[in-house]
């Protein structure tokens, strides 16, 4: 987790790598206690919509840092735009 100060009143960001809900990288802005938005990105060899074999095929070749989607949360949870869904 990267944990980013605020500065002269502005919001709060903090950068995760693995989240409990599944994504493999989250940034969330939070301000006065609460979170405003998160950027959730999903990489190939760990979207469950990918067979085994294929990440393991992608991992043998050292690709790992290919995105199949990003999402960008509101501050409940829910999906508000689908940045990119490549599947």
């Amino acid at each position: 987790m990267t944990l980013t100060e605020p500065y002269n009143n502005q919001p709060l960001r903090l950068r995760f790598r693995g989240s409990d809900d599944g994504a493999d990288r989250k940034d969330c802005i939070y301000a006065a206690g609460r979170m405003l938005r998160a950027d959730e990105d999903t990489f190939l060899v760990n979207d469950p919509n990918i067979s085994s074999s294929t990440q393991a095929a992608y991992r043998a070749r050292n690709l790992v840092a290919l995105l199949t989607s990003m999402r960008i949360k509101d501050g409940a949870g829910n999906i508000v735009a689908p940045k990119f869904n490549r599947l």
